[in-house]
């Protein structure tokens, strides 16, 4: 193993971060260590936290968020703890009636890599210019 500024670096390459367990996903580019990637679960755990803060804010129980968004109140519980992935829908209903804005719920969402956005998006980048038509013109 090996201690880098973004986390440790296993014998398989795999970047860790400090503040996660377990390795990470990734892309693997040109023979470099796996890019530091946040998991949807870890995603979905930060997503939940704000959820819940908003609704103990509001004073409201998961009984009742389920009644006002159309879900089983289980599924709060489950999107609370991290462990339901949930439609975008959902998230909307969900910012409606706890009177707050989808970007407070979303809040603490680490920024994505830009080296490795970058580096995807040179590789993959559209090699001639769209035409007017594709341009809406």
């Amino acid at each position: 193993m090996m201690l880098t500024a973004a986390g440790v670096i296993c014998a398989k390459r795999h970047i860790q971060c400090r503040s996660c367990t377990g390795h990470i996903g990734g892309v693997k580019l040109a023979g470099e260590a796996v890019i530091c990637v946040v998991t949807d679960r870890e995603m979905l755990r930060k997503i939940g936290r704000n959820v819940r803060a908003a609704r103990l804010k509001a004073s409201i129980t998961q009984e009742c968020l389920a009644e006002l968004t159309g879900v089983h109140w289980k599924t709060i519980g489950r999107i609370e703890r991290g462990e339901f992935p949930f439609a975008v829908t959902t998230l909307a209903r969900l910012a409606q009636h706890l009177h707050a804005s989808p970007n407070r719920l979303l809040a603490e969402l680490p920024a994505p890599d830009a080296k490795r956005a970058a580096k995807i998006t040179k590789a993959l980048a559209r090699k001639r210019k769209p035409s007017r038509r594709e341009l809406g013109g």
